[in-house]
């Protein structure tokens, strides 16, 4: 159901977007989608800059800041933004649905270790975010303790994904053997048309 956009769950978005629709979200035109994302990204450059400089002051090496400045920012400006035009602050509930689902199905980089190094950067991220008052210390304690109960079924999730001679992951509809998987195969095309 469309109604009239006040705020609702982006905040302080200062753009106007002409509908909020109760299971989607806000209604943007295209042209005021690409300015709150313009938006969203300056301000994660921002952060990612104050974040850098937070963990040089901690000792880490220009190697290291590097990498996680990498996984930080495929996180806030693909994931976040892609997936709900969401700011840094609103992604700490989302890291399960990244590192346990999109980053193994989207990110053909994805493995083992670059599941754990994008863990480990989006702590690093959030207690920064915590430390400077950007989120709650609660939701700080929750994620963590979410990465550490969740971590071992994030990589079983890509180990069976990586292994196609064994079952599909859960959620994939359909096993090569059942009647649907052959049903939804593509037909082929009338020869006159070419692709």
């Amino acid at each position: 159901m469309l109604r009239e956009f006040s705020r609702g769950r982006l905040g302080s978005i200062s753009a106007k977007c002409y509908a909020y629709d109760d299971e989607f979200g806000p209604v943007f035109d295209d042209a005021d989608y690409d300015k709150q994302c313009a938006l969203i990204r300056e301000e994660n450059i921002r952060l990612l800059a104050d974040f850098a400089d937070w963990l040089a002051a901690a000792g880490l090496s220009a190697t290291t800041i590097r990498g996680h400045r990498y996984n930080l920012d495929f996180y806030l400006n693909h994931f976040l933004i892609r997936s709900d035009m969401l700011r840094a602050s609103e992604g700490v509930d989302c890291v399960g649905e990244f590192l346990g689902d999109w980053f193994i199905y989207k990110a053909v980089w994805s493995s083992r270790n670059s599941i754990k190094g994008n863990a480990a950067s989006l702590k690093k991220f959030y207690a920064f975010m915590a430390e400077r008052g950007l989120i709650k210390p609660e939701e700080l304690d929750a994620l963590r303790k979410q990465i550490k109960e969740e971590l071992p079924d994030w990589l079983e999730t890509l180990e069976r994904y990586n292994a196609p001679d064994d079952d599909p992951p859960d959620g994939w509809p359909f096993t090569r053997d059942s009647p649907q998987a052959h049903a939804a195969e593509p037909k082929a095309l009338p020869s006159d048309r070419s692709c």
